[in-house]
């Protein structure tokens, strides 16, 4: 499940075309936004892939057809 926060993030760089993702005001907005239950085990996980994501610098690069990656 804390997989979902990585994805969750490419997903919404690329459908943006922004650098600048909004993960929401809390926890909960954010476990929403992946459609992941509140509570428990999952909020555990995806607090701590988040404390390791917020420590790191992220670069995604894509492809499109006809394009050079970036």
């Amino acid at each position: 499940m804390p997989q979902a926060a990585i994805i969750y993030l490419q997903s919404e760089a690329l459908r943006t075309g922004s650098r600048d993702i909004e993960l929401g005001g809390s926890l909960r907005a954010f476990l929403g936004r992946l459609e992941l239950p509140v509570g428990g085990k999952t909020t555990k996980l995806v607090r701590e892939e988040a404390d390791r994501i917020s420590r790191c610098r992220l670069t995604f690069h894509a492809k499109r057809q006809g394009e050079a990656c970036w």
